[in-house]
C-alpha cells in the first residue's frame, strides 16, 4: 500500500520511496502497522503498546521511540505532520489515507538528474547553518528547472535541518533545540514588466511569505523593532497607526534596516531567503544583494536567487555588475542547471507513466523534440497522456505517431507566444521569415527575404 509517495509493505514491514528503502526495526513497521489499519483515529499509547508488545515489560516510551525512527524514515515533521500527527498525552494518529494506488506527483514537481545540484545546495545551507552567511545563484535557461529545484530543496530544509539526531514533540528535552534550528524561510519572485516600476517588490513578497508563515511571529516582532521601515510597507502586517509612525526611509537606511533584520532573526533560526528571476528585478533589489553579502559579521543566513544569464546579456542587467563583483571577492557561488540527459528524460517518463514503461523510441522522440528541456519534458508527457496520444502494448507505452505530427502542447504553445509577444515588430518579421525558411537557415538568407534593409552582420546580431 502506499502512504503519499511511500510504499509500504505490511507483511515484510520495508518502507520504500524511488526505489529506495527506508530501514526501520520490526517494531517501528509494527507501530506503523496499527496506525495504518486505523488511519484517520487516535491511537492511544497504551493501544500501541498492547499490539506491538503483547507480553508487556516496556513502557510508553518504546512506542515514541518507534514514532522517532518511522518519522525519519518517512521524512515527516512533528511540528507540521504529513504522516503521524501526536494527540497531546493520549497517543498517535495516522493522518494520511493509506492507498492502494502511487498517487501521480504533479509534472512539475517530478525532480530527476539533480542530485548533484541538490547536494551543492545543501553544502551551502550547511555552511551557513553553522553562521558563515551565503550567496548563491541558481542559472539557467527559461524552463530548465530552477523553481522545482529550489522548492524541492525547501521541502527537504526541515529533514536537513532535525539531522540524525532522536528527537521530537514526544522529547521535550529536545523540541526546543530542534525548533531554533528549522529555518524560516523568505520567498520572492521578480515578475515580468513588475520589478522596475517598484524598488524593492521581490523583498516585500518576500518579507510578507516570511511573516506569514511558520515562525511568522518572530519575524514580525523583528521587523517592528528592527526594521519598522520595511513592516509597514508590507500589507496587513503594521498596527494601526504604526504607518503614520514611521518616517519615510533613506535608501540607505532600508538597507541597513533589512540587513540588520535578517541578522537578528538569524540569531533565533536560520533564514533562507529565496528570490527568484532576478532578471526581472530592479537595481535596488540586487544591489541590497550584494550588501547582504559583503557583510562581514556571522549570520545563519542562505541568500538563494535565480536568474537567465541571456535576459542579463540581453537588458545589460545591474546584477551583471553586482555578480562580477562578488565573484571577485570570492562572496558568492554559482550553480548552473544543464538541460536534461536522456537517460534522465528515460527517468522521467519512466515516473510519469508508471507503472508503464516508455518504449525506447519514446524517449528519444521526446528528447529530439524538447533538448531536455524539463518545462517542455513534462509539458509533452502531460499533453500525450491527457490527449490519448499513447498505446500500451505488453506494459510498454509508445506514441501513437511521430511526436512532430501530434502538435505542440497548450503550456508550450502559449509560453512561446507569450514571449513572441514581447518581440518588436522587426524582430517578429525576422521571426517569421526565419522559420519560412527552416529549422536552419543562413542569415544572408534571412537578409535577402527580409528585404528591408538591414546588412547581413545587423541580421546575425538580431538572430
Amino acid at each position: 500500500m502506499f502512504l503519499r509517495e511511500f510504499r509500504f509493505e505490511p507483511h515484510s514491514g520495508r518502507i520504500w520511496r524511488a526505489g529506495e528503502e527506508r530501514s526501520v526495526r520490526p517494531k517501528a513497521a509494527a507501530v506503523l502497522r496499527v496506525l495504518v489499519d486505523r488511519a484517520g483515529e487516535t491511537v492511544t499509547k497504551e493501544e500501541l503498546v498492547d499490539a506491538v508488545w503483547p507480553d508487556g515489560f516496556v513502557g510508553d516510551g518504546a512506542a515514541a521511540v518507534c514514532v522517532n525512527e518511522l518519522r525519519r524514515a518517512l521524512d515527516d515533521d512533528p511540528h507540521d505532520p504529513r504522516f503521524i500527527a501526536t494527540v497531546h498525552r493520549v497517543g498517535y494518529r495516522l493522518v494520511v489515507e493509506p492507498s492502494t494506488e502511487l498517487p501521480r506527483p504533479p509534472a512539475d514537481r517530478l525532480l530527476v538528474g539533480r542530485a548533484s545540484a541538490l547536494a551543492t545546495l545543501e553544502a551551502w545551507w550547511s555552511e551557513a547553518r553553522a553562521g558563515r552567511r551565503h550567496v548563491g545563484f541558481v542559472v539557467a535557461q527559461g524552463g530548465v528547472g530552477k523553481t522545482a529545484l529550489l522548492e524541492e530543496f525547501v521541502d527537504r530544509l526541515g529533514g536537513i535541518a532535525r539531522g540524525d539526531g532522536v528527537g521530537s514533540a514526544d522529547d521535550p528535552d529536545r523540541a526546543d533545540h530542534l525548533l531554533s534550528d528549522r529555518p524560516l524561510v523568505a520567498w520572492g519572485q521578480g515578475v515580468e514588466g513588475v520589478g522596475v516600476g517598484q524598488p524593492y517588490l521581490p523583498l516585500i513578497e518576500a518579507l510578507d511569505s516570511l511573516c506569514r508563515g511558520p515562525g511568522g511571529e518572530v519575524a514580525t516582532q523583528v521587523l517592528r523593532r528592527v526594521a519598522p521601515s520595511w513592516l509597514v510597507q508590507v500589507p496587513g502586517l503594521a498596527e494601526e497607526g504604526e504607518d503614520r509612525a514611521v518616517v519615510p526611509a533613506s535608501p540607505q537606511r532600508l538597507v541597513s534596516e533589512l540587513a540588520a533584520a535578517l541578522t537578528a532573526l538569524s540569531g533565533h533560526r536560520p533564514v533562507v531567503l529565496v528570490l527568484e528571476d532576478l532578471h526581472e528585478a530592479d537595481r535596488p533589489t540586487v544591489e541590497l544583494i550584494g550588501y547582504l553579502a559583503r557583510r562581514r559579521e556571522p549570520a545563519r543566513l542562505l541568500v538563494l536567487g535565480s536568474y537567465r544569464p541571456a535576459e542579463l546579456i540581453a537588458r545589460e542587467h545591474a546584477l551583471r555588475g553586482v555578480l562580477q563583483d562578488l565573484g571577485a571577492r570570492r562572496l558568492c557561488d554559482v550553480l548552473v542547471l544543464e538541460l536534461l540527459s536522456t537517460a534522465e528524460v528515460g527517468a522521467y517518463a519512466a515516473a510519469w507513466f508508471a507503472p508503464r514503461a516508455p518504449a525506447a523510441e519514446l524517449v528519444s522522440q521526446i528528447v529530439e523534440r524538447t533538448e531536455g528541456n524539463a518545462l517542455f519534458v513534462a509539458a509533452l508527457c502531460r499533453h500525450l497522456a491527457d490527449e490519448g496520444l499513447l498505446e500500451t502494448v505488453d506494459g510498454t507505452v509508445r506514441a501513437t505517431a511521430p511526436l512532430g505530427a501530434l502538435g505542440v502542447p497548450a503550456q508550450v504553445r502559449l509560453m512561446l507566444q507569450r514571449r513572441v509577444d514581447t518581440l518588436d515588430e522587426a524582430d517578429r518579421r525576422l521571426l517569421g521569415v526565419a522559420s519560412a525558411v527552416g529549422v536552419e537557415f543562413a542569415a544572408e538568407t534571412v537578409r535577402a527575404g527580409l528585404a528591408d534593409g538591414r546588412s547581413a552582420a545587423e541580421v546575425e546580431d538580431a538572430c
